[in-house]
C-alpha cells in the first residue's frame, strides 16, 4: 500500500510531467507496434499459398565471361513443359510473365486490370482456387480469368462467364472463369490471368529468358535432388556447347516461393532497420517510467 500511495502522490503532484510521460510512452508503443506489424507483413509474403513448402520458384545463376551475376528468377518458356513431362518428382510446373496493366474495353467502358499472362497449369501449380470455370481453359487462346473482385467491379451482379472483351491491341478475350482474390502479401499481384500465347515455341530455348517459372513438388521430395535432373533436361534441348563457346553458362535451382520477397536482400535490410528502430523507440519510451519503477520497488521518491 505504501508504494501505491507514493506513486499516487507522485502522479497528483506532477500531473503535467506525468501526462507528458504517459503520452510519450503511448506514442512509443504505438509507433513500435506499427513498425513490428510492417515487419510481420513483409515476412508473411507468399505464405497464403496452399502447401507452400512444396512450391518453388526457379532461379538462374548466369556466368558470363567468367563473372557471376546475381541470381535471377528467369527461365526460357519451354523449360517448364519439359520439366513437367520428364521429371516425375515435379507435380506441376508453370510459366508466366510479369503482371502488367492491360487495357480492356467492354460496353464502351475502359478497364485496366493488372493482368498476368500464364499457361494452363498456373492455378494448379500455385494452388489458387478457381471459383467458377475450368482452369484447363487457360490453355485455350484468347482466354481470360478474372479475380472475384475484378469481376464484380466490371459486371456487378451480371454473369461475366462468356463475355467478350476487346483488348488494346484489337485482340478479343473471352472470360472463362473467376478465381479467388490475390492478397497484398504476394510477390505477384494481379486481377486477371490471360492465356500464355506461345509457351511451347521451341525457339525460346535459346532466347527470350524473361519468363518466370514455378514448380510444385510431390510430397517428401528434396528440392536439391531436382537440380541435376533439370540440368539433364536442359542439355537435351539447348546447345550448351555453343553457349560455352561464347563464355556463357547458366545454373538453375529451386528457391522456396516464400523466399521470393522475404529473402530479398533489400527487404531483409529494411526489416532489420525497422526492428532495431522499434526496439530503440521502446527503450527510450520505457526510460520515462523509471520513477514509477523506483516507487513500486519500494523507494520514496
Amino acid at each position: 500500500m505504501k508504494q501505491f500511495y507514493y506513486t499516487l502522490r507522485y502522479l497528483l503532484f506532477g500531473k503535467g510531467n506525468s501526462f507528458i510521460k504517459i503520452v510519450s510512452l503511448s506514442l512509443g508503443l504505438l509507433v513500435a507496434i506499427v513498425l513490428f506489424a510492417r515487419v510481420a507483413f513483409e515476412m508473411s509474403f507468399d505464405k497464403f499459398y496452399p502447401e507452400n513448402d512444396r512450391l518453388y520458384s526457379i532461379m538462374c545463376l548466369y556466368t558470363i565471361g567468367g563473372e557471376s551475376w546475381e541470381p535471377m528468377p528467369i527461365v526460357h518458356a519451354p523449360m517448364l513443359r519439359a520439366f513437367n513431362e520428364e521429371i516425375p518428382e515435379i507435380k506441376y510446373a508453370t510459366v508466366t510473365e510479369w503482371p502488367y496493366e492491360k487495357v480492356f474495353l467492354y460496353d464502351n467502358k475502359r478497364y485496366t486490370p493488372t493482368t498476368l499472362v500464364a499457361d494452363s497449369l498456373y492455378f494448379k501449380t500455385m494452388g489458387i482456387r478457381v471459383l467458377r470455370g475450368d482452369d484447363r481453359l487457360l490453355g485455350v487462346a484468347s482466354t481470360l480469368f478474372l479475380s472475384q473482385t475484378q469481376a464484380k467491379n466490371m459486371f456487378g451482379r451480371e454473369d461475366p462467364i462468356g463475355k467478350v472483351l476487346l483488348a488494346d491491341n484489337n485482340e478479343t478475350y473471352t472470360i472463362q472463369g473467376i478465381f479467388e482474390d490475390i492478397p497484398e502479401n504476394c510477390h505477384q499481384r494481379f486481377d486477371a490471368v490471360a492465356t500464355f500465347p506461345d509457351r511451347y515455341n521451341p525457339g525460346y530455348w535459346m532466347g527470350r529468358d524473361s519468363f518466370y517459372g514455378y514448380v510444385r513438388l510431390h510430397d517428401n521430395v528434396d528440392p536439391d535432388s531436382i537440380e541435376e535432373k533439370m540440368r539433364t533436361v536442359i542439355r537435351k534441348n539447348r546447345d550448351e556447347d555453343m553457349m560455352a563457346a561464347h563464355g556463357v553458362s547458366a545454373r538453375y535451382y529451386l528457391e522456396p516461393v516464400t523466399e521470393r520477397h522475404a529473402g530479398d536482400g533489400s527487404v531483409k535490410r529494411m526489416c532489420l532497420i525497422l526492428s532495431l528502430l522499434a526496439l530503440a523507440i521502446l527503450l527510450i519510451a520505457s526510460m520515462n517510467l523509471r520513477p514509477y519503477f523506483y516507487l513500486f520497488s519500494g523507494g520514496t521518491g
